[in-house]
């Protein structure tokens, strides 16, 4: 609920400075931001404090397979979320989309929330099996995911070189187009998935999981 709040208030921000007439954002979207938040983070901040007090009376608790269960679920929604916004990003970039106010508030608060839960579970020390399994699964399912999103954006760009270079050999005027519009954007569209994959794949695979 927080998070979802944060958002909202966020992307009012961003389509106020982006638009030209303030007047025409409705407040509506503010409203339910600050409900949001006044509702979910009181509820959120009363039961983390009973979470971490538990943490700190019970140490095993740090090591439950519970609380693994729970981190890791947050880290991969919110990998999923932030691979999907900064994917629209970028076809924003590209002119694919109008805008991207939503995906870029959505990126601030996501962010947080997996730098927040993979710092409290890099610092709790060693892991118990189910922790040690659970961070193996993610770990190598995000860089499956961002090797597959990236390996299939590469065979998009080569195709669309190979096929612009086939048609202008055999004298077919696509690449003769003004500016080589044409080739442009067939080379354009899958840089998104090459470029989303790329970030989610170095990330896990050659930072995270090195060791």
């Amino acid at each position: 609920m927080s998070v979802v709040g944060t958002v909202q208030i966020i992307q009012f921000i961003l389509e106020g400075v982006g638009s030209d007439n303030i007047v025409q954002q409705s407040p509506e979207k503010v409203a339910l931001g600050i409900a949001l938040i006044v509702v979910g983070a009181p509820l959120w901040g009363f039961h983390w404090h009973l979470i971490n007090r538990n943490v700190t009376e019970n140490i095993n608790e740090q090591v439950s397979s519970i609380r693994k269960v729970f981190i890791y679920s947050v880290l991969s929604l919110s990998l999923a979320i932030l691979a999907s916004a900064i994917y629209e990003i970028i076809q924003t970039i590209f002119g694919y989309k109008d805008s991207a106010y939503y995906q870029i508030a959505v990126l601030i608060p996501y962010l947080g929330i997996w730098v927040f839960h993979w710092r409290i579970n890099s610092l709790e020390g060693p892991e118990a099996y189910a922790g040690v399994l659970l961070k193996r699964i993610y770990l190598y399912s995000a860089s499956a995911i961002g090797l597959t999103l990236m390996a299939t954006g590469a065979g998009g760009i080569i195709n669309a070189l190979l096929q612009t270079s086939y048609d202008s050999v055999i004298g077919v005027p696509l690449i003769l187009e003004t500016n080589g519009s044409e080739w442009v954007e067939s080379v354009k569209k899958p840089v998104s998935p090459f470029l989303t994959g790329l970030l989610v794949w170095s990330t896990h695979w050659l930072v995270l999981a090195r060791s």
